[in-house]
């Protein structure tokens, strides 16, 4: 239906400044949009307002990741809770709802039109630029010298590692990957890099300038975070519980960085947009443009 706009209600409930930014656009493309869970200073709401909203959504767009613990949904820039019961409970059978999910711990109910845009390569691949960007961008405070002939070291091999470690050699780094995979070294040395098995790590961590690990469990131990150069920060952007133990990392000696959410600190609008583009994708496919909004013209 060429030129027609269609006045979706859209509900975009918690997450990082990305989400703010999300509604902006929304707005923009003539979307009747409403807001819970992203800005305290201007929200004034009760839950029986919460209710009503969440029963004329047509589309429900939850942070990633949408829930820390299960009850409610994760709402960084807001003390206020906001419960998924309310949600399940009060949603059209026919609204759709997008959301993050991360891991296997905390998944929705099976019953819902619920739609995980963070599982997805596209979504995946376009937010690792955000977030390798921002991490370098975090790291170079740390470092004594810049990234240009520095020898850095990445973690894993996977979609965020390679768009990071490609970025990291584009601006003169030495880059060392380690992985599990042969296939996975093999495409490092491919692009140029140095690519060693994870188990071999060790051999390398005193050597190098700056560390990023990108696995989402406990790699490094005492025995590695020992040989890890007092200079050298250790950037952990996997997901919890992270490469390594805060504390334990502390008590070495090591300059740990914790980065999560990177996307939402450095780049909310770039992140909004890939988070939309994603949606639009599942839309597409799902042979659903009509039903969500018509991005193409404004109206």
């Amino acid at each position: 239906m060429e030129g027609k706009r269609f006045m979706n209600n859209v509900l975009v409930i918690g997450g990082d400044k990305r989400f703010l930014y999300l509604s902006r656009i929304l707005e923009e493309k003539d979307c009747h949009v409403r807001n819970f869970g992203i800005d305290a200073k201007k929200e004034e709401y009760d839950m029986e307002s919460f209710e009503d909203e969440v029963k004329r959504a047509d589309v429900i767009i939850l942070p990633i990741p949408y829930t820390k613990d299960g009850i409610t949904v994760n709402t960084p820039l807001c003390d206020e809770c906001l419960y998924l019961s309310k949600i399940y409970t009060n949603v059209k059978a026919d609204a759709l709802i997008f959301g993050g999910v991360v891991g296997e711990r905390f998944l929705p109910p099976e019953n819902l039109n619920f739609y995980d845009y963070a599982k997805r390569d596209d979504f995946a691949y376009l937010n690792a630029v955000p977030t390798a960007e921002g991490a370098i961008e975090a790291v170079m405070k740390h470092m004594p010298g810049t990234v240009l002939g520095s020898n850095a070291l990445v973690t894993g091999f996977g979609k965020c590692a390679k768009i990071l470690s490609f970025t990291l050699k584009s601006l003169g780094a030495n880059v060392t990957v380690c992985a599990r995979r042969s296939s996975d070294l093999s495409f490092a040395r491919a692009l140029g890099m140095n690519g060693v098995r994870i188990s071999k790590m060790k051999n390398h961590l005193g050597t190098a300038d700056v560390i990023f690990n990108t696995v989402p469990h406990i790699i490094f131990g005492k025995e590695e975070l020992k040989l890890i150069r007092k200079e050298c920060p250790l950037a952990d952007i996997a997901s919890l519980p992270g490469g390594a133990d805060k504390v334990l990392a502390q008590r070495e000696g090591v300059n740990y960085l914790f980065l999560p959410g990177i996307p939402g600190k450095y780049s909310p609008s770039k992140g909004a947009q890939i988070i939309l583009e994603t949606i639009e994708n599942i839309s597409e496919e799902m042979g659903k443009e009509g039903k969500l909004w018509n991005l193409s013209e404004k109206g």
